[in-house]
């Protein structure tokens, strides 16, 4: 049986929800690569045949490309300067092919730079990567750190690096050969030899050219810099993050060439508000997650929640490790609602047996979830308040 749930998240005062915010749509739901299974355009003709055979290898559908990057982005909370700046290049790139892209994004541990990289592959894709989420398959992620131990005057190794990763990017450039995104992540990592040795793709993608045969003009370069989880940029302006940058790149690569090619775009570290922010988007999109209308699903059709469940919910974030910045939101997220609320709820669908039956559990002893189920048996309403908050009495 299909049951449609209503999530109701409120400090109670008695039993009044006059000061809750009320989601009931999918309209700020992220946006997905266009033949993704949950996508409702999965019938267009960019879908049709598979392999080789494929109609398009990428969304050919450049407006709405534009309008998924702009909610996805939605996602990515405090870095309004750094949004700014990636949308502008990638609007510049999506008008025309040979316009180059390469930035350097630079900031703490969890502040979105590679998820920027990660979401715009998804709005450019037809089909969602295989491994990465929320990512699309034209994403081609290179770890840095699997290249950071290697001695700086290890020739040999570092010749054997260069070629394996100038091959994977030649292979995927050529399987995506109109659009690809790539990330070189944690960059400073890697030896300063092997940064030189890699100056072929950068100046291709610089120049819209090609590499040994494979046009690398499609080509959307993110190359990160992580100044870790010890709060380094925090209170810190773009300027300084940008300086702190360019300081240590000077310091351990005097400045290569390659870096030379980049455009510096900083991310800060999260704000009070910014993190007050990301936990609301969170909640509003909550339901975006329990939609698919599946035999025996439980689906949400509404959140309820009020500003009070925010800065519950905050504290969480401030009791963790509050320098992971967005990482330990979703985490919190996660452990405190996400999952305990799910295992609950659907393990109520499962033992309901007769209309009107109100069931109440505990989550991890932070909130207290309310639920009842009408006398049609197909709109179960969930009620969501901190835990020992709940009246004697709740109307549903």
């Amino acid at each position: 049986m299909l049951h449609r749930l209503f999530l109701f998240l409120a400090v109670l005062a008695g039993t009044t929800y006059a000061n809750y915010i009320s989601v009931s749509d999918t309209d700020e739901c992220p946006c997905v690569p266009v033949c993704s299974s949950s996508s409702i355009r999965i019938t267009t003709s960019q879908c049709w045949g598979v392999g080789t055979y494929r109609a398009a290898t990428y969304n050919t559908d450049t407006a709405g490309v534009r309008s998924c990057l702009h909610n996805l982005y939605s996602l990515i909370k405090g870095q309004k300067d750094a949004m700014e700046t990636l949308l502008g290049g990638i609007s510049k790139k999506l008008s025309n092919q040979k316009t180059p892209f390469l930035v350097h994004l630079a900031g703490d541990n969890g502040v979105g730079k590679t998820l920027s990289a990660v979401l715009l592959s998804a709005a450019l894709s037809q089909y969602p990567h295989a491994t990465i989420q929320k990512g699309g398959e034209v994403l081609l992620f290179i770890h840095g750190s699997e290249y950071g131990s290697l001695s700086n005057t290890d020739t040999e190794g570092i010749a054997a690096a260069a070629r394996e990763i100038t091959e994977t990017v030649l292979e995927h450039c050529k399987k995506y050969p109109t659009v690809s995104v790539i990330v070189l992540d944690e960059v400073t990592q890697l030896p300063p030899n092997l940064v030189t040795a890699l100056g072929p793709i950068f100046s291709a993608v610089q120049s819209g050219s090609s590499l040994r045969g494979i046009d690398l003009s499609g080509v959307y370069l993110f190359v990160t810099s992580d100044f870790g989880s010890d709060g380094m940029t925090t209170g810190k302006s773009s300027t300084d993050v940008r300086n702190l940058l360019w300081n240590r790149v000077d310091k351990v690569y005097k400045m290569d060439n390659n870096f030379k090619k980049l455009n510096i775009v900083p991310f800060l570290a999260l704000t009070v508000s910014a993190f007050k922010e990301a936990i609301e988007h969170r909640l509003r999109i909550f339901l975006c997650g329990h939609q698919l209308r599946t035999q025996g699903s439980v689906v949400i059709s509404r959140v309820n929640y009020t500003t009070a469940v925010i800065d519950l919910l905050y504290g969480k974030v401030v009791q963790g490790i509050l320098k992971r910045n967005g990482r330990e939101v979703d985490k919190v997220l996660e452990d405190t609602l996400e999952g305990p609320y799910v295992i609950n709820a659907q393990e109520y669908v499962r033992e309901q047996k007769r209309s009107g039956k109100i069931s109440v559990f505990p989550m991890l002893n932070i909130f207290e979830v309310t639920v009842q189920l009408n006398a049609a048996q197909d709109d179960l309403r969930i009620h969501l308040v901190p835990y020992n908050a709940r009246p004697a009495e709740t109307e549903l």
